[in-house]
Parts: C-alpha cells; sequence; structure tokens
C-alpha cells in the first residue's frame, strides 16, 4: 500500500508559515485488552510546498493511522502536533481517497449522496 501526499496552493496561506506541513513528535497509541501498541513514535517531519512525498511500508505499520492524523480526521493522538499552513488540519478542506475507496462508499446511497455525506456531518454543507 503506498498513499501520495502532493501540497499545493489550494489552501489559504499564512504568511508567517515555513514549511507547508509540520509533524513535531507526534506519538499515537492503541489499546486493547492484550495491552498497549504504539503506532507512530514521535514521529517528526516537514514537507514544502510542491514537494511530493510518499508514505510507504508493510500492513499494520500506521500509514493509514497517519494519514487520517494529516487528514484531521483523528485527533486522538496521545502527543505532538501537526500544522498545515500552520493550523491543525481541516477535513472539510481537505480531500482523501484511499486505495479501497470502494469499501467506504455506501450502497444504498447514490453517488451524490456518498459525496455529501461528509458535509453534512461536518455541517459545512452547501445545497449543490
Amino acid at each position: 500500500m503506498v498513499m501520495n501526499l502532493k501540497l499545493n496552493n489550494n489552501f489559504e496561506k499564512n504568511e508567517s508559515a515555513f514549511h507547508a506541513l509540520e509533524v513535531n513528535m507526534l506519538l499515537k497509541i492503541y489499546s486493547s485488552q492484550n495491552g498497549k501498541a504504539i503506532i507512530l513514535n514521535n514521529l517528526s517531519f516537514y514537507v514544502d510546498e510542491g514537494e511530493f512525498v510518499s508514505v510507504s511500508g508493510p500492513n499494520g505499520c500506521g500509514k493509514t493511522t497517519l494519514m487520517n492524523i494529516l487528514g484531521g480526521m483523528d485527533k486522538d493522538y496521545y502527543s505532538g502536533s501537526v500544522k498545515l499552513y500552520s493550523e491543525p488540519p481541516d477535513p472539510a478542506s481537505i480531500g482523501l481517497v484511499f486505495q479501497n475507496y470502494k469499501d467506504s462508499l455506501f450502497p444504498w446511497m447514490n453517488l451524490l449522496d456518498n459525496v455529501k455525506f461528509f458535509y453534512v456531518l461536518s455541517k459545512s454543507y452547501k445545497q449543490v
């Protein structure tokens, strides 16, 4: 599984921002009946505007968890920070499509209703 991230001018930039994306000491821990699993252990990196970054690795290493955090969909990490143009990621302004996108669609909804579903939940929905 490989996920690609391309940053561009689609976001309103804060002039004080130095890097388009900054991840600093990100720590994500999952707890279960069997104990705790550290998924991301003090991960730090930055990406400048226009750079192309790929995230790859074996199943279960934290790629999807990282992308969910970068997309603002998972804010339940233990410590660290994620900044997109000096602000926390806002899921309403980020588009993510995962490899198995068909598994993410609701089969009882038509295409337009699937697309609008996220916006209805985030209260950012505007009539199309």
